[in-house]
Formats: C-alpha cells, structure tokens, sequence
C-alpha cells in the first residue's frame, strides 16, 4: 500500500491546521506552530527551529511570504500550496533560479473573489452617497443633508471599468451588473471569458486602455503584479480618466505610482482613490495618501485569506493531488502570475 503523503500546514491564519484535521480526518497531517500573531504578518523572520520542523514536508500548506524564507530547504516537498492569492513575493524568489522540483499553485477561492466584489460595491456606494462627509458631519453632530448625501447616482448611472478580468474581475463584474451597473472590462490579452455578457457590457484589449479609461466612472483595478502591469496606470494613462472619475485599487500597488496618483487627484481628472493595496506595505506613516482629503485608505483587507476558505481550497486541490493529478492554479513563471 502507497503511504500517504506527508501534509504540513504552516501558517499564521488562526485555526486552519484545526480545520484542515476535521476535514482530512484519515490523511498524514502535522501543524507547525506559526511563531508569531496576525499583527506581526510583515516581517517575521522564520526560525531554524520552524524550518526544522517542515524539513518532512511532502505537502506544504503556507503563507507565500514565509515559504520563500526556506523555499530551497525542503528536500522531500512535492507541492506547495499557498494560503495567498498574490505570488510576487514566490516570483522574485525564484526570477534568477530553476523552477522548483514541486508544484506550486496560489490560492483561488470563489469566496475571495465574492469578498472582493463586495468591497468594490461597498466602496462604490459609499462614494456615491458621501458616507464618509456624513460620518465626519455625525462626529459634530450635524444633521447634514447636502452634497453627495442628498443628490447621489443610482449604481444603473455609472459606468465602472474592471482592470483586470480574471475570476476576480469577472466576480466583480456579475456583481455589478446585478446592480445594472454599465461595466467595461479590460485585459492585456485578447482572450474574453465563457459567459461575458453576465459580467460585462464589453471586453477590451491592448492598447484600448485609454478608451475606457476616458469612458469610465470609477476605474477597478484588480490586476495582478508582472512586468506588464507594473508602472500601467502611468502620469500618461491617468491622464485619459475621465474627469471626475475615481480609481480603486485591490490588485497590486505596484500599478500605479504614488507620485502619479497624487498629482492626478490634485490637477485632476481623478476625482477620489479607494486604495487596498501600496507600492511598500504596510503604508508608512509619512506617506501623503493617509491625509489626502479625496482618498481612501484600507489596510490591504479587501479579500482576506479566512481560514475556512483557504481549507476548502486546499482540500479540493489536494484531492486532484492524491489523485496523481496537477494541482490546479500552478504559478506561470512566464506570465508571472
């Protein structure tokens, strides 16, 4: 009889290795205590005594920013699972090496997109109907019934563009449309999705950017980190928004500059920024976005990795694994994602 392959979770996610047992109740699996808490996700050195204790590993389910800090250290690893839906951190490890000896896939969870739909719609309408003045008018006790508060659009009277049209991007978008939203979405390649006409109104590509840039309400970009995007949302691309249009950002920071944006919301045409993701994370105290009066800043928290979520899509990528089949959402080194 085949022995069953050596399962280990690594993480700092609460609760998953307890949740990955109940749901793999006769598989080999061993939790290594994460050495640290949730706050301290940025820059936790791993130890040699964590690393020591993962060196059996068949399976590895872990948090992408730890793995790389013993990536090359694991000689009996056949596939790594990433608790992380973001794989630049696994990119720049590996840029200038062989590609591993194992699988690795990145996390895809049809409960992450829908987290992320909703924090663009919630984002949308708060926007439209000036939640934000109104709280500040609450703190002073102000019955405050004017601006946005008071003559705001019907989400049918936007136009939203979807940067980006992967299952993200595609879950935003049948979002949006259910709410009669016009949505333009926009992808570096020409390939358009089963199914387009519930999740947008038109597909574009290329160098048609600017268009729907000039065309669009508010502009989403969920696109990923790559050598393509890095930098797309360029002074020169900004400046074809359409005035008064607002940009949210729950993709990568690495898109747009900070420089560029804020010349953008000062000179115009943007109008406000909804920003989840920076360049540097966290976002340093000295960074002029935290008090710029037309943006929004959020802690990276549009789609977290819940540990109910990133268990169920473990589970079933592990059973194409035990299968002897590929796991599903292997990394690209060519596209980068």
């Amino acid at each position: 009889m085949t022995s069953k392959p050596r399962i280990f979770v690594f993480s700092i996610i609460p609760k998953l290795g307890d949740i990955i047992q109940q749901m793999l109740p006769q598989e080999n699996i061993k939790i290594v205590k994460f050495q640290a808490e949730m706050s301290q996700k940025y820059g936790h050195v791993i130890s040699e005594e964590e690393i020591n204790q993962l060196k059996e590993a068949e399976v590895l389910l872990a948090d992408s920013n730890a793995f790389v800090q013993f990536a090359d250290r694991l000689p009996h690893l056949k596939w790594f699972q990433s608790t992380w839906a973001g794989v630049e951190g696994l990119m720049q490890h590996f840029q200038h090496k062989k590609a591993p000896p194992y699988f690795m896939s990145r996390l895809a969870s049809d409960s992450f997109s829908q987290l992320m739909s909703e924090y663009v719609v919630g984002q949308i309408i708060a926007h439209e109907r000036g939640w934000g003045e109104a709280a500040s008018k609450q703190a002073n006790c102000v019955w405050y019934h004017s601006g946005r508060v008071a003559t705001y659009r019907s989400l049918r009277d936007i136009t939203v563009a979807l940067l980006g049209f992967g299952q993200i991007g595609q879950e935003i978008g049948r979002a949006l449309k259910s709410f009669k939203c016009h949505v333009l979405a926009y992808s570096l390649t020409a390939h358009s999705p089963t199914g387009l006409h519930q999740c947008a109104d038109a597909h574009y590509h290329g160098d048609s950017l600017a268009t729907v840039m000039s065309e669009s309400d508010y502009i989403v970009s969920c696109l990923p980190s790559t050598p393509l995007t890095a930098g797309l949302l360029s002074a020169a691309i900004l400046q074809h928004a359409k005035n008064g249009s607002v940009l949210i950002n729950i993709g990568r920071g690495n898109v747009v500059s900070e420089d560029d944006l804020l010349a953008a919301l000062d000179a115009g045409p943007l109008a406000g920024a909804v920003l989840d993701v920076f360049q540097e994370e966290p976002l340093l105290p000295s960074s002029l976005l935290w008090t710029h009066p037309k943006v929004v800043v959020t802690p990276h928290c549009a789609g977290v990795s819940r540990a109910s979520d990133v268990a169920k899509a473990f589970v079933q990528n592990y059973g194409r694994f035990a299968a002897g089949e590929k796991p599903q959402f292997l990394l690209d080194f060519y596209r980068g994602y």
